[in-house]
């Protein structure tokens, strides 16, 4: 392997074989059976690290069997060769390996890069100035949403942000707007956490508000002189017109005359006419009756006409520039106040939003000559691989650079040099709102960029092992055709050169189809469209009825769409004509009747006298058990109040009082009998809880607000194993291959965007120092300088790349059937560049001399037939299980009440409970939640709790032990470990801190015993096999007094 390497890898090219076959061959080569902790493997989703894990796992696994040595698969074979190993050496090491691997499992580094990133900052959190103890918060729209909330309840106390919120709202209503603020605020501070928008955001995140006040004052007042501007130089124009005795029927349909007169009076919207082009040319000025005299006299006035018509123009649209930027100037101005809001509630809440990593780090190895952050581990990992590297964003890839290029550049002291594998397909880069830079892969791969002294080896994977042959061939040629509509030439170099082999897969079927919709050129914009959703969800059944009827499965079939709403129209569509269907939709936590009544239930216990929720938890209780007369049932509960619909079930809405919200909702749902067997939407709902449920959070008050911002988000995973048709969007499909993929709705915009925004870089001196201004993108922007022209055409160029790729990954995850539905959008003129998915199908067929007027399908291929395949019975389910032994409530004293009566009691039942309570126990804070809960458990009696707790102080407290019950430490209770005989062993308390040091703590009982001492001697041996160092091994017997026995 070269120091340098990048594989460009379309689709079902075998990425991942040559992942993992390159990965193999460098441990395999290497004498040290651990050197994969030497390697460091970086993706994108936790997916694909459980794929790249288990592939590197089973091929060792299975390398060391006797049967690869009679059936060798290509893997194995290529690797005897390439290492000059015999299949006897090689299954040798893989055994040696695989062991390694296992034992070190936590060294096995493949990871995403936020896990990366994470694990450095908490590495360095003293080093960047960061709590030690920081949670990471993945709801970031959830901590803008209160950032936000809290801003808005600063009106009234704060004068200059109350001022700029009411005008702002008044604003919005003389645009016919609504006046609410709160959504607009909401949808700027997205942008905060936007690697997009960083560097502009930066420049600003510490200017105080009086500034961005002087530049909206500064913005009004550029827009009223140009507008005088204006309005004196069309003035002045006319005057020498009419002194010149010229009319305006005296020019060609009164259009230059016209022209400036709307200008006078602040009509600007003038420039959609072909007025310059005459007025360069000198044609069309005038009608043909016009006196030849003044004919002359236009004529003479044309140049000065031209300078005129060309100076308003500027002003025009340095007019429009400045009322663009206006518009957004409110958010704007607030976006640093907002940003100030949400640093108050991450040091409130100490928390540290995932979005943030990139710019954390990017901050803290900037200006840095050898990056601190990275001196730590930069002797540790020699080799690199970047998979999905067309996703990397440009700021991961500049932190990470520093890192690499010290590895490609040194050698260890065994001669061994770094190396770097980037793997990547610039055709399914289709995550630039998130941050990913198709162009950054784009450059590498053209040799454009040489980011390090070493120079890259570029190679491409060829051939296509997924798709049958008519679906690569169309493939091939589609994409290659519609190429040519790619602005930028480097875009277009990477379609044509994608050519992918056939492999042995023959045959395979393609259908393109168009739905003949009433209201033609229906694109993007303007799609609520009943009677053309009805088309394409009657198009869609029957391309699934026709997969059925080829002997295909339910599960062989996908559904791709782009828009979370048509996949909601089609599952509807799909359920009531009996097709069993898989949807985000269908897995949204809202969408469970059981979630929907304890949401409901929630409302009720926060305020009894919600009539609306009382109706709506009874209906959905009705639902539930399938209540025969569900219109009495709501009646008969509904004249009472909600104790009454509790008491009929046992339920005690007091339980709220004295338990946890967690514990509530288990007691809810085992009272009410909402999962009488596994229920995963409930398990996910009570997760959600779980993660929720800390004070600081604001409990089950908070939660319905937390409920109300993720409602649309929380799903569970799709089951594996189901027959059903799978429906998801295009994005969630990447990296999935399907038997049958269905790709409705096939007619995007090219350019079509919501609500865009882009940065205007102007002159700082000019604009209060500002040296960007956040405008909405338009076509006016190109207008704007030749600057907004170039603005513009880059922005469109990315748009256009963005929408084709997500047409190349929807119409590459088919393995045997792919159907394209679209509609019957033809261009206007032959001439015409197509815009839309369909004019582009349109455009392909016309090429190959296949469209015809009127026809409304196209096959490439023939059906394949799949032979009937037996549908696996699905499992029995497992019981609901909650956490809490609900039934156990009654027992509680029975079992309690002896632990302390008797002298057995002590010696027995005293060892078993303080291991449990110090299994519970991290830090010296979790003693009161740990007896609490074992309160709650049965697991001790009440009474016991204040014994307990002066026990338990008093250990935590003992000089020895106090420092390792540190936050600084990390801490594993009751961890299992796996013995040198395949035993299993589970030291009481394993106490680790950042270099590998290991403190071993074992809790005993009673009097010493000599295989005390041995139990510590099996954790050393090993945890040293694992390659920690032990600090200490401490012996801690729990009698009258706490005593601490330190072993040699």
């Amino acid at each position: 392997m070269t120091s340098f390497t990048i594989y460009n890898a379309s689709a079902g090219s075998g990425k991942t074989y040559t992942l993992v076959k390159t990965y193999l061959k460098i441990i395999l080569q290497q004498p040290q059976n651990d050197y994969f902790k030497h390697i460091l493997a970086i993706t994108f989703t936790n997916k694909a690290v459980n794929e790249m894990k288990i592939r590197i796992v089973n091929s060792l696994k299975s390398f060391r069997t006797a049967q690869m040595l009679e059936e060798p698969v290509p893997m194995f074979s290529e690797l005897c060769h390439e290492l000059k190993l015999t299949p006897s050496e090689l299954q040798q090491r893989c055994d040696t390996l695989l062991h390694s691997i296992l034992h070190n499992y936590a060294f096995f580094d493949i990871a995403t890069i936020d896990k990366f990133n994470h694990r450095l900052i908490r590495t360095f959190a003293f080093d960047l100035k960061i709590s030690q103890q920081f949670e990471v918060e993945l709801n970031t729209n959830e901590l803008l949403q209160k950032a936000v909330d809290n801003l808005i309840a600063r009106a009234g106390r704060d004068k200059p942000l109350t001022r700029l919120l009411v005008e702002f709202s008044l604003e919005k209503l003389e645009d016919d707007r609504s006046w609410d603020i709160a959504s607009d605020f909401y949808e700027m501070a997205k942008l905060l956490t936007s690697e997009n928008h960083f560097e502009p955001l930066h420049k600003v995140k510490d200017r105080p508000l009086k500034d961005f006040l002087k530049l909206k004052s500064l913005l009004k007042e550029y827009i009223d002189s140009l507008r005088n501007k204006i309005k004196e130089r069309a003035i002045e124009i006319l005057l020498i017109i009419d002194n010149k005795g010229l009319e305006s029927n005296d020019f060609s349909r009164g259009t230059l005359y016209s022209h400036f007169e709307k200008l006078s009076k602040h009509e600007i919207d003038v420039y959609k006419n072909q007025l310059l082009q005459n007025l360069e040319s000198g044609s069309g000025l005038y009608n043909k009756n016009t006196p030849e005299n003044k004919k002359a006299l236009i004529d003479d006035l044309r140049p000065i006409l031209l300078e005129t018509y060309l100076q308003i123009k500027t002003m025009v649209y340095q007019q429009k520039l400045y009322q663009n930027a206006y518009k957004n100037i409110v958010p704007f101005s607030v976006l640093s106040a907002i940003q100030q809001e949400m640093e108050t509630i991450k040091a409130d809440e100490n928390i540290v939003p995932i979005s943030e990593f990139n710019y954390i780090i990017s901050d803290a190895i900037k200006n840095q000559p050898a990056p601190f952050i990275y001196e730590r581990i930069g002797e540790k990992y020699r080799h690199f691989f970047i998979d999905e590297f067309q996703d990397t964003s440009q700021m991961q890839w500049n932190n990470l650079l520093p890192l690499i290029d010290y590895v490609l550049q040194s050698e260890t002291s065994q001669t061994q040099k770094g190396s770097l594998l980037l793997v990547g397909d610039a055709k399914q880069a289709i995550y630039r709102w998130r941050g990913g830079k198709a162009e950054q892969f784009i450059d590498l791969f053209l040799g454009k960029s040489q980011p390090f002294h070493t120079k890259a080896y570029v190679d491409v994977l060829g051939n296509n092992f997924r798709s049958h042959a008519e679906i690569i061939h169309f493939n091939n040629d589609f994409f290659k055709h519609i190429s040519n509509y790619l602005p930028d030439d480097s875009y277009k170099k990477i379609y044509k050169d994608s050519n992918q082999e056939i492999q042995q897969k023959k045959g395979g079927y393609v259908s393109i189809s168009f739905i003949d919709s009433i209201k033609n050129n229906v694109t993007e914009e303007d799609d609520d469209n009943p009677n053309k959703d009805e088309r394409y969800a009657a198009s869609t059944l029957d391309a699934v009825n026709e997969a059925l009827k080829n002997g295909f499965q339910y599960r062989d079939i996908s559904v791709l769409v782009q828009k979370n709403k048509n996949g909601y129209l089609l599952a509807n569509h799909l359920s009531k004509n009996n097709i069993p269907i898989i949807s985000s939709e269908s897995l949204l936590l809202k969408n469970h009747a059981g979630v929907r009544f304890l949401i409901n239930l929630i409302k009720l216990i926060i305020q009894p006298e919600n009539k609306e929720a009382l109706a709506q938890l009874l209906l959905e209780f009705a639902s539930i058990k399938e209540i025969p007369n569900a219109h009495d049932f709501l009646v008969g509960f509904t004249r009472h109040t909600p104790e009454n619909f509790y008491n009929e079930y046992g339920f005690d809405s007091s339980y709220a009082s004295t338990h946890s919200f967690y514990e509530l909702m288990e007691y809810a749902i085992a009272r009410f009998g909402l999962a009488s067997q596994s229920d995963a939407y409930l398990t996910y709902f009570l997760e959600e809880i779980w993660q929720f449920n800390k004070p600081s959070q604001g409990g089950i008050y908070g939660f319905l607000s937390h409920w109300e911002l993720n409602e649309d988000k929380w799903s569970i995973a799709a089951p594996e194993g189901v027959n059903a048709v799978t429906i998801m969007t295009v994005h969630k499909s990447k990296g999935l291959e399907f038997p049958v993929v269905i790709f409705p709705y096939a007619n995007a915009s090219l350019s079509f965007e919501i609500n865009p925004k882009i940065w205007y870089d102007v002159i700082p001196e000019n604009h209060e120092g500002f040296s960007s201004l956040l405008i909405n993108k338009n076509n006016e922007v190109a207008q704007y300088s030749n600057y907004g022209q170039a603005l513009i055409d880059e922005h469109i160029s990315k748009v256009i790349l963005d929408k084709i790729n997500v047409l190349y990954v929807a119409l590459t995850r088919a393995e045997n059937h792919l159907y394209v539905i679209s509609e019957y959008n033809s261009l206007k003129k032959e001439s015409d560049t197509p815009n839309t998915y369909s004019q582009l199908f349109i455009d392909y067929l016309k090429k190959i001399n296949r469209w015809r007027e009127g026809q409304l399908q196209y096959e490439f291929g023939s059906p394949l037939i799949q032979h009937q395949q037996n549908v696996q019975k699905e499992e029995d389910h497992l019981p609901f299980a909650p956490q809490r032994k609900l039934e156990l409530q009654y027992n509680i004293a029975t079992r309690s009440g002896s632990l302390w009566d008797t002298k057995q009691g002590d010696a027995i039942n005293r060892g078993n409970i303080l291991h449990d309570l110090l299994s519970q126990i991290r830090w010296k804070t979790d003693i009161d939640d740990a007896l609490k809960h074992a309160i709650i458990q049965g697991n001790i009696a009440a009474e016991s709790y204040n014994e307990l707790k002066e026990m338990l102080n008093k250990l935590v407290s003992n000089p020895i032990l106090e420092p390792y019950f540190s936050p600084k430490y990390t801490i594993y209770n009751e961890q299992e470990l796996l013995g040198a005989e395949k035993q299993l062993l589970r030291p009481d308390r394993l106490v680790i801190d950042n270099k590998k040091n290991v403190v071993i703590i074992d809790y005993k009982t009673g009097k010493d015993n000599p295989k005390y001492a041995i139990q510590l001697n099996e954790y050393e041996q090993v945890l040293k096999f694992m390659g920690y160092t032990i600090k200490h091994k401490l012996l801690v017997f729990i009698n009258e007094e706490i005593e601490v026995k330190i072993q040699s």
